[in-house]
């Protein structure tokens, strides 16, 4: 099985994900195909300190109950023992579920040190499409493109929703990252190009979208850097609900024309 270069990466995060790949041998032996890691880590500007790091585990069948103890001591003590394993957040995905369109459910997943095993992946189409696409790193395991299908726009167009909604009940308890993924829904709607990390699609609006908004998206950019003063966050937290508003009216706006044509 073959991996990706871990070379470009911060130390502290090559260190954990070694581990990672080492204990799930240990954990799963044969029964393990690849693990595959997505989203930020996958694009140019990472930051392991601000975002999650989101992996996909493809096992060949589902977990025995031994296997899911074994990733619990595991997962438990990798956040004791490396500084950016709280952030590890990810699901363990049978062969079998990998290879299909519809988005899995009754998964085991990961967040930090916890475990559960009726988790789904709303977001399937999107990480489909950015298996497809290259924005993944291969820590061992044959192309992922391999093992499941392409997505299409109206997979796609669904999660993308889903992603709305989130942000819309979420926009007091993660507000940079409410800002800077508005950015990414307005540029993929628009672009249809879902294979764009938050600092790209964030660099793309202060380019096309109005310059109200620009002041908001470079306080966004500096928290996420940790870059950030008090300014900064005072910023987001005051202009993010219009943002939100704009946001949502761009997007209605270039889903109406999709229909239409």
């Amino acid at each position: 099985m073959k991996g990706s270069s871990l070379d470009h990466l911060p130390r502290g995060v090559r260190r954990l994900l070694r581990r990672f790949r080492e204990r799930l041998g240990d954990a799963l032996g044969d029964n393990l195909v690849g693990i595959y890691f997505g989203g930020s880590i996958a694009f140019p500007g990472f930051v392991p300190d601000r975002v999650d790091l989101d992996f996909h585990v493809v096992v060949r069948h589902e977990l025995q109950e031994s296997e899911v103890a074994a990733l619990r001591d595991m997962h438990r003590l990798l956040v004791g023992e490396y500084r950016y394993a709280e952030h590890l957040d990810g699901f363990y995905l049978p062969l079998s579920k990998a290879q299909l369109p519809d988005p899995p459910e009754n998964l085991v997943g990961a967040g930090g040190e916890e475990l559960w095993t009726s988790a789904a992946d709303g977001a399937w189409a999107l990480h489909r499409e950015h298996i497809h696409r290259g924005a993944v790193l291969v820590l061992v395991g044959p192309d992922p493109a391999i093992l499941s299908p392409p997505a299409t726009w109206p997979e796609m167009a669904r999660a993308l929703d889903d992603e709305r909604r989130f942000i819309e009940a979420h926009l007091d308890h993660y507000p940079f990252y409410c800002v800077l993924n508005l950015c990414r829904l307005v540029y993929t709607w628009g672009t249809k190009d879902v294979a764009i990390s938050k600092v790209a699609a964030a660099d793309w609006a202060l380019e096309e979208l109005p310059r109200q908004w620009h002041a908001l998206i470079r306080s966004a950019l500096r928290v996420y850097r940790t870059e950030d003063e008090e300014a900064d966050l005072e910023r987001i937290r005051d202009g993010l609900h219009s943002f939100y508003r704009y946001a949502s009216r761009r997007i209605a706006a270039a889903d109406r024309e999709d229909r239409d044509g």
